[in-house]
């Protein structure tokens, strides 16, 4: 059945997709994100300097302060500096998950599904091209971490053997630069994996979710409506008018809808009369009928709303059409007989 799913899935597969947890994300990405502005956070915004001076300190003063003491200023001190960090890093998985899956809420996620047991389901996992790609993935990301730290040990051991000769605060400040900058650069260098990973991932689940026209045509009859029943509806629409609307309409040069809840017929017979009148006036469902029995007769039915309710508020059954409407009807019907010369032409 998979090599008959031709189909690109449709908005309301997409939809339900989502709600399930299957919309599109890149997982990879989302990390990348977290690691490269938590780093940046680290190394610009969080003062080391703070913990380094109560651990000096409590060497210094060892006798004086109690562990107790100790353990409640290290804690909260710690509370403040990683506690900001915590909450960013959470911003970041949502903000940049969200931004993926266009802010889609999962409702359908925490339903359980027996599928997932299924060791035939397990099997076609392992060897599926999701599983080809990540595999793929990874060995280009295990290339690029060996390329990186040669060039970068080779570029800083001079200052990693050097430390030596520094104090423990100084030790402190070099090693997250070194670590900072070091994560930094595996990222970038690992960009153009990230994208391209994303960009496969995206069409992996396109094809996941593909239909065949069998379902599409089962999606469009339930959100549409069957065709026969849409036809038996109309029918049942029709019945609902009297022999003389029904004769009104098909008399009537063109109707005007709104689109659902009003409709006017205009009649116009220059041989008796030059102005035009008021044929049908319609509303709710007897406005649904006459549009559809208009249809069937190949009455044109032109959507106007504001004049549709205009001509409603204004005018009664087998009334002339006032002279504030007139101007606008007029232009319709000119319309309306210039169509239909050209399409005799």
């Amino acid at each position: 059945m998979s090599a008959n799913k031709t189909e690109k899935p449709t908005p309301k597969k997409l939809k339900d997709a989502a709600q399930k947890g299957k919309s599109f994300k890149s997982k990879d990405l989302v990390i990348s994100c977290l690691i490269f502005l938590g780093c940046l956070y680290l190394t610009n915004y969080i003062n080391f300097t703070t913990i380094i001076e109560i651990w000096a300190n409590t060497l210094k003063n060892n006798h004086s302060i109690t562990p107790l003491n100790y353990t409640f200023v290290l804690f909260f001190t710690a509370l403040k500096i990683f506690l900001p960090f915590l909450f960013l890093c959470i911003l970041i998985i949502m903000l940049t998950t969200m931004a993926q899956t266009g802010f889609k809420i999962a409702t359908k996620v925490l339903k359980f599904d027996f599928n997932n047991l299924n060791p035939i389901n397990g099997v076609k996992k392992i060897f599926s091209i999701r599983t080809i790609k990540d595999f793929i993935k990874t060995f280009l990301f295990i290339i690029i971490f060996f390329i990186v730290t040669y060039i970068y040990w080779n570029n800083n051991k001079k200052i990693i053997f050097s430390q030596i000769y520094l104090n423990i605060e100084s030790v402190f400040i070099v090693w997250k630069e070194l670590v900072s900058n070091f994560i930094i650069i595996l990222l970038l260098s690992s960009f153009i994996i990230l994208i391209l990973d994303a960009v496969a991932e995206y069409f992996i689940h396109i094809k996941d979710l593909k239909m065949d026209k069998n379902e599409v045509k089962r999606e469009y009859k339930e959100q549409e409506g069957n065709p026969e029943i849409k036809s038996k509806r109309k029918e049942l629409h029709v019945e609902i008018l009297s022999e003389q609307v029904k004769s009104d309409i098909e008399s009537s040069k063109f109707m005007i809808a709104n689109p659902t809840h009003i409709i006017i017929g205009i009649y116009l017979n220059p041989q008796i009369v030059a102005i035009p009148m008021v044929s049908v006036l319609e509303t709710n469902q007897r406005a649904l009928a006459a549009r559809a029995y208009a249809e069937k007769e190949g009455v044109p039915v032109i959507e106007n709303i504001v004049l549709a309710r205009r001509i409603y508020n204004t005018h009664q059954l087998y009334s002339f059409i006032n002279l504030e409407e007139i101007g606008e009807v007029i232009k319709i019907l000119s319309w309306l007989q210039k169509v239909e010369n050209e399409w005799d032409n």
